[in-house]
């Protein structure tokens, strides 16, 4: 015999800041076939598009804005909130900035991402702490950019940005490994862990009208393998030549590892 199907009672379904759920809604869900398929047939009409929401409850609110909003001005407005609450006084708030698909329904934010969002807020933030979740390249891209540009004051040095990846450039090995270590801590102190390699030679900078800027080059495809193909979370990679006429950094230990069948060696830390 089958299982009756039933309307699940409020009492069973996550409030949060939401108000009642529609009885339309749950009337159709449980006359459906109650599967994955029914509930995002169902959710599409409530999915929120073009209106920001902010409804407060106790200590808890939820932000919602649309896509002609960037990732980047957000962040930045989060972390200029953070920086406004923290010279007002002893108060201190977690943040969390999430890029996706949310559902209004009852006056709150229901769906996946909004689940990933309120967790991460709630559970992963601490007090003055702002996370970006790196869904994808998009937010990512804005993270990168409003960290280095802004936060670092780095954009004559910026020639490359993408897909979570920066490429800059320094006048000297000195110059960029005091930027690695304090950016590396910038990033720490929003909750992301990099990965810095840093190579020194020369490269070919160009521009064209059809493409952005570029850079090209041996240094730059080593510093990538320091980084990106053999670098450890949350330390910075120096290759043998750039060290060369520079003191050993204080606390660095030497490495050696292959990536692409090219032996690279250095120091890390």
């Amino acid at each position: 015999m089958a299982l009756p199907k039933i309307i699940p009672a409020l009492a069973d379904l996550t409030q949060d800041i939401a108000g009642p759920l529609p009885v339309e809604l749950l009337q159709a869900w449980a006359g459906g076939n109650q599967n994955a398929e029914e509930a995002g047939h169902l959710l599409d009409a409530y999915r929120v598009g073009g209106r920001a929401i902010g409804v407060w409850t106790a200590d808890n609110t939820e932000m919602y804005y649309p896509s002609s909003v960037s990732a980047g001005a957000v962040v930045e407005a989060m972390a200029e909130a953070q920086a406004r609450i923290a010279a007002g006084g002893p108060i201190r708030i977690g943040m969390c900035v999430h890029r996706g698909d949310f559902y209004e329904v009852g006056g709150g934010l229901y769906g996946h991402d909004a689940e990933i969002v309120e967790h991460l807020a709630e559970n992963g933030a601490g007090p003055g702490d702002l996370l970006a979740f790196l869904l994808d390249g998009f937010v990512s891209n804005a993270l990168m950019e409003t960290v280095l540009k802004v936060s670092m004051r780095a954009g004559d040095h910026v020639a490359g940005l993408g897909g979570g990846l920066a490429i800059l450039t320094f006048d000297t090995a000195r110059e960029s490994l005091d930027f690695a270590q304090a950016v590396r801590t910038r990033f720490a102190d929003n909750g992301v862990v990099v990965k810095i390699g840093i190579d020194r030679g020369p490269v070919l900078m160009f521009s064209g009208r059809q493409t952005q800027n570029g850079i090209s080059g041996d240094p730059v495809n080593i510093a990538s393998k320091l980084s990106e193909d053999a670098g450890a979370v949350g330390r910075i990679r120096i290759s043998t030549r750039a060290l060369q006429g520079m003191p050993v950094p204080a606390g660095a230990q030497p490495f050696e590892v292959t990536a692409s069948r090219i032996a690279l060696t250095g120091m890390e830390l």
